[in-house]
């Protein structure tokens, strides 16, 4: 799937006009049919973006041990990692949720585990 490329350089300029609307407009279709898209920023450049990703490559290519060392159950992993099996999706846990599920039509039944 191609991703459109969503630049914000429009988005900081000082005031808001049509062109503004236009690319509001195409973000928010975006989103509502493919669910994604790219953001360019000019404030950062192709090396930063590189810098960060060797970064996180970096940091999962880590071995396990050295990872849960970064865990923070106390701040309720909202920094650090999250070991496998806490996370839950709330549609195995919310009985309303749940519900909503069933009443979809088969062909958009989730799949979980």
């Amino acid at each position: 799937m191609e991703l459109p490329v969503i630049d914000l350089a429009p988005y900081l300029e000082k005031e808001l006009d049509s062109e503004i609307k236009s690319l509001c407009w195409e973000v928010s279709r975006t989103l509502r049919e493919t669910g994604a898209l790219l953001v360019k920023d000019p404030r950062c450049t192709a090396q930063d973006n590189d810098r960060f990703i060797d970064m996180m490559e970096n940091y999962f290519q880590q071995p396990e041990e050295f990872k849960r060392l970064q865990e923070r159950p106390h701040l309720h992993y909202q920094v650090g990692v999250t070991p496998e099996g806490v996370e839950v999706p709330r549609s195995l846990v919310d009985e309303e949720m749940k519900e909503k599920l069933k009443a979809m039509p088969k062909e958009y039944h989730l799949i979980s585990p």
